[in-house]
């Protein structure tokens, strides 16, 4: 099996402001009248907080990036009880500006991929990602598109 060096997810939709991040939310909208095809993918963004939140115990990087900003989750330590907890927190910085918002996981594990293509509930068939270089493996003119690099 080839490795891929990149995962990158892309979207072009209204993308998302960077606060939304440091307060873990997100306000997309209710699936209710929509038609399946057309509903966003994910609803609360637990899914890419909780890759983030992975990724800080592991040996690949999740850079974020939408509107004009870019980010990287990182580990805070903070003291609960006279414990040490480790938070989520992100390190933002401005960028040029894009249009809608970017995943990209940096050197990605032969086991994540793996993890990936096994997956029983999947968006996509991450099957068909391994072995592929330089291609894009979903377009979608709304939604964007995941491309193997």
């Amino acid at each position: 099996m080839k490795h891929a060096t990149e995962i990158k997810i892309t979207d072009n939709g209204r993308g998302y402001d960077e606060k939304k991040l440091r307060l873990k939310i997100s306000d997309k909208p209710d699936h209710e009248g929509i038609a399946f095809d057309d509903r966003p993918i994910g609803m609360h963004g637990d899914g890419l907080k909780r890759l983030c939140a992975a990724s800080l115990n592991m040996p690949f990087e999740i850079i974020l990036r939408s509107r004009n900003w870019v980010a990287n989750p990182k580990k805070a330590i903070e003291e609960v009880d006279g414990k040490n907890a480790e938070e989520l927190v992100f390190i933002v910085n401005d960028t040029e500006e894009i249009t809608g918002s970017e995943t990209r996981i940096l050197k990605p594990t032969p086991e994540f991929l793996a993890y990936m293509a096994n997956a029983e509930r999947k968006i996509l068939n991450l099957r068909k990602l391994l072995g592929r270089k330089n291609e894009v493996i979903y377009r979608n003119e709304q939604r964007g598109e995941i491309l193997i690099d």
